[in-house]
C-alpha cells in the first residue's frame, strides 16, 4: 500500500514508518525536520502540515502524527493542529485513503479558556481536530479513526525515559507525580497500525485509548530505582491527578490489542540505551 505518514521528524512518526517500510508499504513522509527512522522513505518532505494542501501520489492509508502540543505557542499550535488536520482529511477524502489522527490523552484535562492559557488551547485544539475527523467520517464518508496514544517511552524518548535514565545515572530526581499510563514505543506503533488496519465496525471518527495499566510517576521511579539497583534519591511533589483518565478496554475489545511490554522490561531497556538512535 502507498501510505502517508505525517510527523515523521518526531521519533514515534519515525518509528511508525520504520515498520511500515519494512512491512513492504511505499511510505511518504512530511516532517518539520529531517527524518529520524533507520529505513528509507520512497520520498520525504519537510513541510508543515498547516501548508500540505495536497499530494502527487495516490494514497491507501494516512498517519496523521503532526499535532503539536506546544503550549508556549498556542497560536501557531492551534493554526497547526486545526488547518493541519483540515488539510489531511481533505487529501484523504479525494484519494479516498483511509486517515488515522494521533492525538495525546495526557492534555484531556477538561482545561477552561482562558484561565488556563496555553495548555487549554493545546487541548481544544486536540479536540477540534478529533470533531473534524468524526464530521469527515459522519458527512463526506471518509473512514477517520482516532488514537489518543498515553505517556509513550522508550529508550531516549519520553517523560518516563527521562526519568528512569537519571535513575540509572544514579542522580537526585526530583518530580511532580502524576498518574501515567505506559506504553512502550514498539507497542505504542503495533497498536497503531492494528487500528488503521482492523475491519471491526464502530472506530470511524471514535477516539480509541492506546494506553498501558494506570499506575504513577513516583511508583514507576521507584520500581526503576529497585530494579536498577540505583543510589538515587526521589523527591516526589503532590500528586496530580487526570481529569481524563484513559480507557484500555476499546483497545482491546475492538482492536484485540494490549501491550505485550512488561514496564519492568521496558525500563530495563531503557536504562541499557536500546535503540537510542530512533
Amino acid at each position: 500500500m502507498r501510505v502517508l505518514v505525517t510527523g515523521a521528524s518526531s521519533v514515534l512518526g519515525a518509528t511508525l514508518a520504520d515498520e511500515l517500510i519494512r512491512s513492504g508499504h511505499e511510505v511518504h513522509a512530511v516532517g518539520e525536520g529531517p527524518f529520524r527512522g533507520k529505513e528509507k522513505p520512497a520520498s520525504y518532505a519537510q513541510v508543515e502540515v498547516q501548508d500540505l494542501h495536497h499530494v502527487d501520489t495516490k494514497l491507501d492509508r494516512i498517519y496523521h502524527l503532526a499535532l503539536s502540543s506546544d503550549a508556549l505557542h498556542p497560536v501557531e499550535t492551534a493554526l497547526k493542529n486545526s488547518l493541519g488536520t483540515l488539510n489531511l482529511l481533505r487529501v484523504a477524502n479525494v484519494k479516498r485513503a483511509r486517515m488515522l489522527l494521533v492525538t495525546d490523552s495526557e492534555f484531556m484535562q477538561g482545561y477552561t479558556i482562558p484561565w488556563d492559557g496555553g495548555a487549554a488551547i493545546v487541548e481544544t485544539s486536540f479536540l477540534f481536530a478529533e470533531g473534524l475527523c468524526a464530521a469527515y467520517a459522519e458527512e463526506k464518508g471518509v473512514d477517520a479513526r482516532i488514537a489518543r496514544v498515553c505517556d509513550v517511552y522508550g529508550p531516549g524518548y519520553g517523560k518516563i525515559a527521562e526519568v528512569v535514565k537519571a535513575i540509572a545515572r544514579g542522580e537526585e530526581v526530583r518530580l511532580i507525580n502524576s498518574d501515567v499510563y505506559p506504553v512502550e514505543l514498539e507497542d505504542a506503533v503495533k497498536a497503531l497500525i492494528a487500528l488503521m488496519e482492523s475491519a471491526g465496525e464502530g472506530l470511524k471518527g471514535r477516539p480509541i485509548d492506546i494506553c498501558g495499566e494506570r499506575t504513577d510517576l513516583e511508583s514507576v521511579a521507584k520500581l526503576a530505582k529497585r530494579l536498577l539497583n540505583s543510589p538515587s534519591k526521589i523527591y516526589s511533589e503532590k500528586k496530580i491527578k487526570r481529569v481524563y483518565r484513559p480507557d484500555p478496554s476499546l483497545a482491546s475489545d475492538l482492536l484485540g490489542w494490549s501491550p505485550k511490554w512488561d514496564l519492568g522490561a521496558g525500563i530495563a531497556a531503557v536504562a541499557r540505551g536500546e535503540g537510542e538512535s530512533r
